[in-house]
């Protein structure tokens, strides 16, 4: 009969964890304007460009997830005849936290790693570097229905110097 218990107890224990930790899956697309000392420098009179998102993670229940996220270069100009190498794109990792700030409002943030490739753009002689950049990113989420948000989002990767605000289009499901 002990062990009886101590298994179901076990059991019951397992199941409200569980219930704890259940997932939510979260895909998002957002477009943004990005700055940096590694940004746009074909023509070395705008530090920024267009950037495009995409990323797809899961949320706990507790505010705790991870996701994958790219994030490239919009411009499709970028580069011409440069010698120079600019931001080309980010591919990476990151876990994220989530701070409600009321029903439909929350304070997000998260820390990660990828790759960043920088790249002329010069068509006729390309030439790359890819480096390890760390990223940091904050931002405001608003969640109007049960599968849509929208977030403002400030991210910096830590290596190339570049930072971006973009506006995140999320359907949790």
């Amino acid at each position: 009969m002990y062990k009886f218990m101590k298994a179901a107890a076990a059991a019951a224990v397992l199941a409200s964890a569980g219930n704890t930790f259940a997932a939510t899956f979260v895909p998002e697309l957002g477009i943004g304007k990005a700055s940096g000392k590694d940004v746009n420098l074909s023509g070395e009179t705008s530090r920024d460009t267009w950037v495009y998102t995409a990323a797809f993670g899961v949320v706990s229940d507790i505010g705790l997830g991870a996701r994958i996220i790219t994030i490239a270069d919009g411009d499709p100009f970028r580069g011409f005849f440069a010698t120079d190498r600019s931001f080309d794109n980010f591919v990476g990792v990151q876990g994220t936290g989530a701070l409600p700030l009321g029903e439909k409002l929350k304070l997000t943030g998260g820390l990660g790693i990828g790759r960043t490739k920088l790249d002329t753009g010069n068509t006729s002689t390309v030439s790359s570097q890819t480096i390890t950049d760390g990223l940091l990113s904050v931002g405001l989420q608003w969640q109007p229905a049960q599968h849509f948000a929208m977030e403002l989002r400030v991210q910096h990767l830590t290596t190339s110097s570049v930072t971006s605000t973009t506006l995140q289009f999320q359907v949790p499901f």
